[in-house]
């Protein structure tokens, strides 16, 4: 299954997805700890507030200073394995252009309770269910005849078709708690362009995607059974 960050810039959409990467999203996952003076001094010297992606790539510039003289160093994208297919059922909830539910749009009612799914469930689910897991797809299971595989196979991006989305607030708290922990001298750096950021529409629709698909994948995991 992807990384729910790299789900998360799917989801978000390129404008959104360009700014989660260079702000928000990434600083909640991997905080790099940044020297103020060194982003200050930066600053000062092009006479202008260095923007967060930029800083990063600054600090990262003595990391690799420090390796300069090492033979260079070339990646094989076959090391890593086959490409994850980002079309299976697994892949989070986005918003639709052709459907009237989903993300920023009309909700359906929610899915009918159930007990815990297994695992083994689960897999057996997926396993090629050839189920239609789009809004329209979601609209048609809940008219019936239902089907219980697909309710599986097709959790998480089903979700985004009837959950609430995330408030305006909720966005912005949330994107400005990712400069928790920042000393006061570099979040004053860094605030003022996410703030800007939440001024764009396409920016907020980006922010909720993403915050749409990290809660589609908690409650899928909250839905499984505890392993015995």
């Amino acid at each position: 299954m992807p990384s729910k960050l790299i789900i998360f810039l799917i989801a978000a959409g390129a404008v959104g997805a360009a700014a989660i990467a260079g702000t928000a999203l990434t600083l909640g996952k991997e905080k790099k700890a940044l020297e103020t003076s060194e982003v200050a001094g930066v600053a000062e010297d092009m006479g202008a507030v260095v923007p967060p992606d930029t800083a990063f790539e600054l600090a990262d510039a003595g990391n690799t200073q420090a390796v300069s003289g090492a033979e260079p160093v070339t990646i094989n994208p076959d090391d890593f394995g086959a490409a994850p297919d980002l079309a299976s059922a697994t892949t989070a909830p986005v918003a639709e252009a052709g459907s009237r539910w989903g993300i920023g749009k009309e909700k359906l009612r929610a899915p009918a309770a159930r007990a815990c799914v297994t695992k083994e469930e689960m897999n057996e689910a997926l396993m090629g269910s050839g189920c239609d897991c789009s809004c329209d797809g979601y609209a048609a299971q809940l008219s019936g005849p239902a089907s219980d595989q697909c309710g599986l196979a097709c959790g998480i991006p089903w979700y985004g078709c009837w959950a609430p989305d995330p408030t305006q607030q909720e966005i912005e708290t949330t994107v400005l708690s990712t400069l928790d922990g920042y000393d006061p001298q570099t979040r004053a750096l860094m605030e003022p362009t996410l703030r800007e950021q939440l001024q764009n529409p396409e920016t907020i629709a980006g922010y909720r995607g993403a915050m749409m698909a990290d809660r589609a994948f908690t409650w899928n995991d909250e839905r499984m059974c505890p392993e015995e």
